[in-house]
């Protein structure tokens, strides 16, 4: 797979992939490095619109989700945020209408406004806590539209 990224501060951000080669990806496993650096960010809309996704893996080294990352990716069932994950976007997952499983790590920081927004079918939400870390519960919460 060709992703297209940018080299931060000796680590890298995934801006998506080349449409021209994987127009039609429906598996998208993102690596842990690329050219030696490690993937820490997705980078803002980097895979918005992308409605032919049906899963995706993200790296351990993962810290941060950005804005619109991953919105109307309405092919998506199930996403498995990383341990090292402190920051998901605004309108990170917006209308991704498939999602109906999540589990994240304990001690996100913060999650933007928005970034679960219409993910009606979301009803199963496994929070990880290592550490003693849970934050993430009460970031989660008021943007989920519905009981868990």
């Amino acid at each position: 797979m060709d992703f297209k990224y940018e080299i931060v501060e000796n680590k890298i951000m995934i801006m998506g992939i080349n449409q021209e080669t994987d127009s039609m990806a429906t598996d998208i496993i993102i690596p842990e490095e690329l050219e030696g650096m490690p993937v820490t960010m997705i980078g803002p809309r980097a895979f918005s619109d992308c409605k032919e996704i049906l899963s995706i893996t993200l790296p351990d080294k993962l810290e941060a989700i950005e804005k619109y990352a991953f919105s109307e990716c309405r092919g998506l069932t199930k996403i498995h945020i990383p341990d090292r994950v402190i920051r998901i976007g605004d309108h990170a997952f917006y209308n991704c209408r498939g999602l109906e499983e999540m589990t994240v790590p304990g001690g996100i920081e913060q999650i933007g406004d928005g970034a679960l927004k219409n993910c009606n079918k979301l009803s199963v939400v496994t929070v990880i806590v290592r550490d003693g870390k849970n934050s993430t519960v009460k970031h989660l919460l008021p943007d989920i539209a519905k009981e868990i």
